[in-house]
């Protein structure tokens, strides 16, 4: 979905961003910027996440305690196969 904003610009040349377009940024997200003649276009640039990089992530979000353990799954795909086979 796209919405049109209107920015103004501070004194010192800054943007002034609504609130709800300051939650989306992130520290060393990177932008590519395109420049018309009347008109200047931001677009953020995907990064390439490497194994290690979403490791560092999960270690830093941890577990959540909503995942089942492979225990529990595999007492759940027994249970479900049990089932299926009493059925045929």
């Amino acid at each position: 979905m796209r919405t049109a904003i209107i920015v103004s610009v501070t004194p010192d040349k800054q943007l002034e961003l609504p609130p709800n377009i300051q939650e989306q940024l992130v520290p060393g997200d990177e932008y590519l910027i395109w420049e018309t003649e009347d008109s200047i276009t931001f677009k953020k640039v995907q990064k390439i996440v490497t194994f290690d990089d979403l490791q560092q992530k999960v270690e830093y979000l941890g577990q959540d305690e909503t995942w089942m353990s492979e225990e529990e799954v595999c007492q759940i795909v027994k249970e479900v196969r049990k089932k299926q086979k009493e059925q045929n």
